[in-house]
């Protein structure tokens, strides 16, 4: 099925579907020429290995080979400097997520590609590989808080990937693929919601069936998009 939209469509959905479940967010090493990019990624690298509390000015200006009041000029101080890494971590996390969203969904020609389409993306951002990517975003929002700074970077980025994705959805709804009266930039807003929601189930310890999920889930966007009962 899958090779057959991608030839009708001329798009590889493969390496769609690979990049939304991975959530790839590799960064080039020439995006890290400038003192500020080497100190983000370092402080990063710091959270990620042992959480906020071990970032140290001091560290983090000598494995970049900068003084300490050259951070503090570029960043103000070390909560600065934490809230630009959090605000950069949540950014590389969303990032792979509304292009291939969108250029998936303006290529399809009729409902029935569209659907095809749809299970496919969905059932990428279900995959269990994504559960770490889901939890970075629960983290980097639980620090924003109290992070006023934190917490303006983080919508600043989430409203790029949701009008992007409710760009896609208003132009399938001008080609009558998708309901009229579904308000694409609303659903966009729920679509997140939901599909970030499945951490929730990922670490429970309750028994849960996670398919079953999977497929209540398919089926809500089905019904938001298509008016499927």
């Amino acid at each position: 099925m899958t090779s057959q939209i991608e030839n009708h469509l001329g798009v590889d959905l493969t390496a769609v579907l690979d990049a939304v479940a991975k959530r790839e967010s590799k960064v080039n090493q020439s995006e890290l020429a400038n003192t500020k990019d080497r100190l983000l990624a370092e402080t990063i690298s710091v959270i990620e290995r042992g959480g906020e509390t071990s970032v140290k000015i001091r560290d983090i200006g000598e494995a970049c080979g900068v003084t300490s009041p050259i951070i503090y000029k570029a960043f103000g101080s070390r909560d600065g400097l934490i809230v630009a890494a959090q605000a950069e971590r949540f950014r590389r996390a969303i990032a792979s997520i509304a292009s291939p969203f969108a250029i998936t969904i303006q290529a399809a020609t009729t409902v029935d590609e569209l659907k095809a389409i749809m299970e496919l993306l969905l059932a990428a951002t279900h995959h269990p590989s994504r559960a770490q990517f889901r939890r970075l975003q629960f983290e980097v929002l639980g620090a924003s808080i109290h992070r006023p700074a934190l917490q303006a970077a983080i919508d600043r980025d989430l409203q790029v990937l949701i009008n992007e994705g409710a760009s896609a959805i208003r132009s399938a709804q001008d080609r009558g693929l998708v309901r009229n009266d579904a308000n694409a930039t609303e659903v966009m807003w729920w679509l997140y919601g939901q599909v970030q929601g499945r951490l929730l189930i990922e670490q429970s310890t309750a028994t849960l069936n996670e398919q079953h999920w999977n497929s209540t889930s398919t089926r809500a966007v089905f019904a938001v998009l298509f008016d499927e009962p």
